[in-house]
């Protein structure tokens, strides 16, 4: 027989204290849709492709610099 596995989720705050963001950052990851969590009522809940996707490309507010074309960065303009 073959075992079920169940995906391994995550919350947001999971995912912001393993790589040291807050959830503004996570949450602006999903509007430019690099991070497409499931909703369960009002709550993220976000999966390993999610994980793998900040671990390959991590978070540039952790080091202080916010996305180009940011419109509250306005040398980004």
């Amino acid at each position: 027989m073959r075992e079920h596995k169940t995906a391994r989720t995550y919350t947001i705050t999971e995912l912001c204290e393993r790589f040291d963001v807050t959830p503004r950052t996570l949450r602006y990851y999903e509007e430019i849709g690099l991070l497409t969590p499931q909703r369960r009522g009002t709550h993220r809940i976000y999966n390993e492709r999610d994980r793998v996707r900040l671990q390959l490309n991590p978070p540039r507010a952790a080091a202080g610099v916010q996305p180009r074309g940011d419109p509250r960065n306005p040398r980004a303009l």
